[in-house]
């Protein structure tokens, strides 16, 4: 019987620490399906102290089938993420010669302040600031800029405010 407790215990922490799908409700900020998107996976994170709620993590990693592309969604929500900071001039830069050759721009999706990133290697990144304590990112490789765009202008359209 005391053998049991610990292992108990030990089940317990891994329920509590690792992510776990989203519940209906949860699945209900983030699309199942947009256009010809599919989702194929998802995970949530759910932050906490041992007195805090600090938020969640919730990704999705949506599939088309023709021609065959991914994007990784991840919803981060709460003061643990925080709130996405944003330069407050207009900037479209690289970081070059000190980073690896990536280029930074802001602008604006469905009139939520963004910055898109972009390398040779990884692709696009898309972070757009839903409001306080809440960031939606994109990321893709598989895909043009347009198609991006896109792709985080239906996504914050569907989205719950």
């Amino acid at each position: 019987m005391k053998k049991s407790i610990p292992m108990i215990s030990a089940l317990s922490l891994c329920v509590l620490f690792n992510p776990h799908p989203a519940s209906a409700e949860e699945a209900l900020l983030l699309p199942r399906t947009l256009d010809e998107w599919q989702m194929e996976t998802e995970d949530l994170l759910i932050l906490r102290t041992a007195s805090d709620d600090m938020g969640s993590l919730r990704s999705r990693n949506y599939v088309r089938h023709e021609p065959r592309a991914h994007v990784e969604v991840i919803l981060m929500e709460g003061p643990g993420p925080g709130t996405l900071w944003l330069p407050s001039r207009k900037v479209r830069e690289t970081d070059a010669p000190i980073g690896f050759g990536s280029t930074y721009e802001t602008l604006r999706i469905c009139e939520h302040e963004a910055i898109l990133e972009y390398g040779e290697t990884l692709g696009y990144a898309l972070a757009i600031k839903l409001g306080d304590d809440r960031t939606l990112t994109l990321e893709s490789r598989g895909i043009s800029r347009e198609e991006l765009m896109n792709f985080a202008k239906r996504m914050t359209e569907r989205m719950p405010r």
